[in-house]
């Protein structure tokens, strides 16, 4: 009796939960790192969800080992559904009043929430700034914001063209996202998200640089001004050797109508 007691009036003084959502997918190399950072954060009340999306390495083995040891850790392995659909349905899993979404190859500062939490106030969305690094997290000497103008938002036509407002530096309400589920697919959810949160009261820039944003081959999406996927590469030169085409069968076709 008296410990449930004690545990309510320990509870009661608790700062509100935030989910920190954390979407995998083969990412063993890096993932320790990340884990670690989390595990670090001076705010007080957090919880870790952690969804696989089917890797095929380590990395489910490691989330486990490190769920075994930290009560606050869930690990939720699921089919492959995709980046977007993923951190979908680790949102839904999440259980505090405010979400922080989580790439398995950053680093964070360990204020990173605490800060986020004091600043994000009566918006629905907070977002900071990344500092760029390489594969082994040495810091490039750029940042997200040295290829964006980054300030607070209030009308989605701001960020209808294009955002870099990105996920690993966001935090926003759980009300929030109830609003932007479920994510669309044909752009990406953190756009999707920052999109929606114009609609429902704004979106706060901290500048603070409180994310080591790693560059590496296997990124998803490159940070702007950082280093591509190999695979955007060759995709490009596959347009530009289209494009070479297109223009000499477009001039053949001009000549022979002369």
């Amino acid at each position: 009796m008296l410990c449930n007691l004690l545990l309510k009036i320990m509870s009661n003084n608790l700062p509100p939960l935030v989910s920190i959502v954390l979407a995998t997918y083969n990412g063993g190399t890096f993932l320790q790192e990340q884990l670690d950072s989390l595990l670090e954060q001076t705010y007080t009340n957090i919880e870790i969800i952690a969804v696989d999306d089917g890797s095929t390495d380590n990395t489910l083995d490691i989330l486990n080992a490190y769920a075994a040891k930290h009560a606050h850790i869930k690990v939720h392995a699921g089919n492959n559904v995709g980046y977007i659909k993923n951190f979908e349905r680790g949102c839904r899993l999440a259980g505090g009043a405010y979400i922080s979404l989580c790439d398995q190859d950053d680093k964070w500062e360990k204020e990173k929430i605490a800060l986020m939490m004091e600043a994000i106030g009566e918006h629905p969305l907070v977002f900071c700034d990344s500092i760029v690094c390489d594969e082994r997290l040495n810091d490039t000497g750029k940042r997200i914001s040295t290829f964006a103008n980054f300030q607070s938002r209030y009308h989605c036509a701001e960020i209808s063209v294009f955002c870099r407002i990105y996920g690993n530096a966001t935090l926003f309400t759980k009300a929030l996202f109830t609003a932007a589920d479920p994510f669309l697919e044909v752009i990406p959810h953190d756009w999707w998200i920052s999109y929606v949160a114009t609609l429902h009261g704004g979106i706060k820039y901290l500048d603070q640089q409180l994310v080591y944003y790693r560059q590496h081959s296997a990124n998803v999406i490159g940070a702007v001004g950082g280093s591509k996927p190999k695979k955007d590469k060759q995709a490009k030169k596959e347009k530009k050797k289209a494009n070479i085409l297109k223009n000499k069968n477009k001039n053949s076709k001009n000549k022979k109508t002369t």
